[in-house]
């Protein structure tokens, strides 16, 4: 890492943002999905904020067992949505470190009561590394469970439900 031999005078990147009683931006979540206009190449942290929404939908929304969330398929369905959702994860959590790394090369990155810009880089970028293995550990062990689900089925025999299968099944041999 470059050292950080300048002294910046403290600017906050996101002047949107309200700003707390100790000076620091406050990160609002979102309650609504955006629209495209909304997630513009100028707010990428907009589409972090979606996609914890809409995990926050699917927790809210599998927890009553219906008709379209009963059988093995519907779990194979969800866990090929989650590793495609968490397969992606490491790279966000690269490129969310990008403006952090990008500011600390210019030598422009202030810490509160004068800390030491070094150590709080080095810190960001050993806990990177360790979210980085995170996330692929968790990649591996979500594709292994759409794994293991996508052999699995509903044996109807005897459900009330899927007698008209069956009959039909009893008439075509």
């Amino acid at each position: 890492m470059p050292p950080n031999s300048s002294a910046p005078t403290p600017a906050y990147g996101a002047p949107w943002l309200p700003i707390t009683s100790t000076g620091h931006p406050v990160s609002i979540p979102s309650t609504t999905l955006s629209t495209l206009e909304d997630t513009t190449m100028t707010n990428p942290t907009r589409h972090l904020s979606d996609a914890g929404d809409a995990v926050r939908a699917f927790n809210h929304v599998s927890r009553a067992a219906g008709d379209d969330w009963t059988f093995p398929g519907h779990s194979y369905d969800a866990l090929g949505n989650l590793s495609y959702l968490v397969g992606m994860l490491e790279q966000a959590i690269d490129q969310s470190t990008r403006p952090v790394m990008h500011t600390y090369e210019q030598g422009r990155v202030l810490i509160d009561n004068g800390g030491d810009p070094d150590a709080k880089v080095a810190e960001l970028v050993a806990a990177q590394n360790d979210a980085r293995r995170a996330a692929a550990a968790l990649t591996a062990a979500v594709q292994r469970m759409h794994n293991a689900t996508s052999p699995m089925g509903l044996d109807t025999t005897g459900l009330p439900q899927f007698e008209d299968d069956e009959d039909q099944e009893d008439d075509a041999r």
